[in-house]
């Protein structure tokens, strides 16, 4: 991509109209961004804060794109952040850590997103715990825990 001359919403359009048939809309880009693993969202981020800084041209088109591009990275920002619950053994068996899913998905509804995501690995009790909050399986795109997790997802809106 060290010639690609296109911004990283031009990449995203052409990359998803080739996969399913029309372009992501700027939510569907952030939608998606949610999906990658925390290392591969962190060096995206940092790759579109590099295209951010650079030049800005006087034209409309320049800058309703600029203006485009960053309203996609304020939503990614706040896609980039893991639901993490757990429990000390000392507080188990009162329910805590569904309460505190709750209210990460509060949260998260408070910051304009639409779904939460988090992994399991190797623990029964959070795995029936997301069951009881209402997220399901699903299997991400690029996987970013250890081998054998299961991955979680809910629609929030």
């Amino acid at each position: 991509m060290e010639n690609d001359d296109r911004d990283f919403i031009e990449r995203a359009e052409s990359l998803t109209g080739k996969l399913h048939g029309e372009p992501a809309s700027i939510g569907q880009i952030a939608d998606n961004f949610a999906l990658y693993g925390l290392k591969k969202r962190a060096a995206a981020l940092e790759n579109f804060d590099a295209e951010l800084r650079g030049e800005i041209g006087s034209g409309s088109h320049s800058l309703r794109r600029h203006a485009q591009l960053m309203a996609l990275r304020k939503k990614m920002a706040g896609v980039h952040e893991a639901l993490r619950v757990g429990v000390l053994k000392k507080h188990r068996g009162s329910a805590l850590q569904l309460r505190l899913m709750r209210a990460a998905e509060s949260r998260a509804r408070h910051n304009g997103w639409n779904c939460v995501v988090s992994d399991t690995t190797e623990n029964l009790a959070s795995a029936n715990n997301f069951i009881r909050a209402g997220y399901r399986l699903y299997q991400p795109p690029c996987p970013w825990a250890w081998p054998g997790s299961l991955y979680w997802r809910k629609s929030i809106k």
